[in-house]
């Protein structure tokens, strides 16, 4: 099983923390229609039935990834669906991510995050998404604590 939203993914789990976190670079073509469906103020038509003022911006004919990267009800709909996909798959509690960062740029084989075979360079990834990893798991939802 595999989400349509996801590109690529690198999932990170510290053995201090009771849950994981993952970078996902979204897939441009399911991403880029979803929008243009479902997020209508970020999608502005060529033809608007409103002239817009001289000095306005021009409108969007299509939404960067940037801009649909650092969109939160983007960022949901991907963990929503990756969280279905790990019900659907029968995964245990800690094998779920709670929380993920999403990457608009595809890693690359001549990039350092990439071997030539298309492996992940973990060690790499773990150096350069440091900052990410640790902001990740600050905003994650706090685990429930049990009673004694």
């Amino acid at each position: 099983m595999r989400s349509d939203f996801v590109a690529q993914i690198w999932v990170y789990g510290n053995s201090f923390k009771d849950h994981l976190v993952a970078i996902v670079v979204p897939q441009a073509d399911v991403l880029i229609p979803w929008a243009k469906q479902n997020l209508p103020n970020a999608v502005r038509q060529k033809n608007s039935l409103f002239p817009r003022p001289r000095n306005a911006e021009p409108p969007l004919q299509k939404p960067t990834m940037a801009d649909l990267c650092s969109n939160p009800r983007v960022k949901q709909v991907i963990l929503d669906d990756l969280t279905k996909i790990g019900k659907q798959a029968e995964l245990r509690g800690f094998e779920f991510m709670k929380n993920v960062h999403l990457e608009p740029n595809e890693w690359q084989a001549a990039s350092d995050f990439m071997t030539p075979t298309m492996k992940l360079r973990r060690a790499n990834m773990q150096t350069h998404y440091a900052k990410v990893i640790d902001e990740l798991y600050a905003a994650a939802p706090a685990a429930p604590t049990a009673k004694l």
